[in-house]
């Protein structure tokens, strides 16, 4: 193996016609690759970004509902309750609340304890 590397490195022919094309072939291969990945991670980061900007207007319009008028919040009533493990708090409150639920694992909540 050692003779034949140092065989190589003291020729002076160069490369032969078939390793050129191989090699241009290969490095062919891996540009197509990088712009293939590049093109998904472009899509990626659009559907990303407009999830992002669909959460931030459901956000606004829970927080633009809630704070319009205390007195006109127009929403759902339910009950909160937290409770700590070993039992010692346990509380409860009516609430008045308003779901934006376009995002089923996480919809944007804003209530108001009612009075």
């Amino acid at each position: 193996m050692r003779k034949q590397l140092k065989r190589k490195l003291v020729n002076r022919s160069g490369e032969t016609f078939a390793e050129t094309l191989v090699a241009l072939l290969i490095a062919a291969l891996a540009l197509t690759m990088l712009a293939g990945a590049m093109a998904a991670s472009s899509g990626v980061v659009t559907e990303s970004r407009e999830k992002l900007d669909r959460y931030y207007a459901a956000e606004e319009e829970a927080l633009n509902a809630e704070s319009s008028d205390t007195d006109d919040f127009v929403g759902k009533e339910g009950t909160i309750s937290i409770r700590e493990n070993s039992g010692t708090l346990n509380l409860s409150y009516d609430i008045i609340y308003y779901m934006n639920d376009e995002f089923s694992r996480n919809p944007v909540i804003s209530y108001k304890i009612k009075d």
